[in-house]
């Protein structure tokens, strides 16, 4: 009886109280973009729980099929490059899969890069939306940058998939994500998700 009162208090105090979570990211991670995720400030976005900083945006709309639109026609992100930049994924990164397009294909350019080091040669956006791989074998900041000129308009990006780490015969790696709430040392409870 004495360990069910104590089971029970402890479960309030886990619904009531924030817990702090540790972990590792599977991969491959994967984040597809819904509306309102990103906006023109810049500042800390969490995408599919990973944190991630973009930059400052000209403009951020949203279209059903093609994502989030960054610049317009009347303020294209041309003056600076609009970036996405994580420092959350371990190991090194192998490839980044990146879905976007531009609303007309002229000069509108999307860029990956870790630790520093450019992944393969920059992308002219299409008017489709286009899964674009970046491959490379660095550990770091992963930046995805997205620019365009004087004449374009729109760019769109729908989808992020970055893999990372090591792992054998193509599989993700296991995920376990524990829980260590700040009232551990008075619940002897440990919970855990894998």
């Amino acid at each position: 009886m004495k360990h069910l009162k104590l089971f029970f208090v402890c479960l309030l105090m886990a619904v009531f109280s924030i817990g702090q979570v540790w972990g590792e990211i599977t991969s491959p991670y994967t984040h597809t973009f819904a509306k309102n995720q990103l906006g023109t400030a810049s500042g800390a976005k969490t995408l599919s729980s990973v944190s991630w900083t973009q930059s400052t945006a000209t403009y951020i709309g949203w279209d059903a099929n093609r994502g989030v639109q960054i610049g317009s026609k009347n303020s294209p992100q041309s003056g600076s490059a609009f970036t996405l930049t994580s420092t959350a994924f371990s190991g090194a990164i192998t490839k980044v899969e990146i879905t976007a397009c531009a609303y007309n294909a002229t000069d509108s350019k999307l860029n990956v890069s870790v630790g520093g080091i450019t992944y393969n040669s920059e992308v002219t956006l299409g008017t489709t939306a286009t899964t674009h791989e970046f491959t490379g074998n660095e550990s770091g900041t992963i930046i995805i940058s997205m620019q365009t000129g004087s004449s374009g308009r729109a760019m769109y990006l729908k989808e992020i998939k970055v893999t990372f780490g090591s792992s054998s015969g193509g599989g993700g790696q296991q995920t376990t994500v524990k829980f260590r709430p700040f009232f551990a040392h008075f619940c002897p409870i440990r919970f855990s998700v894998s």
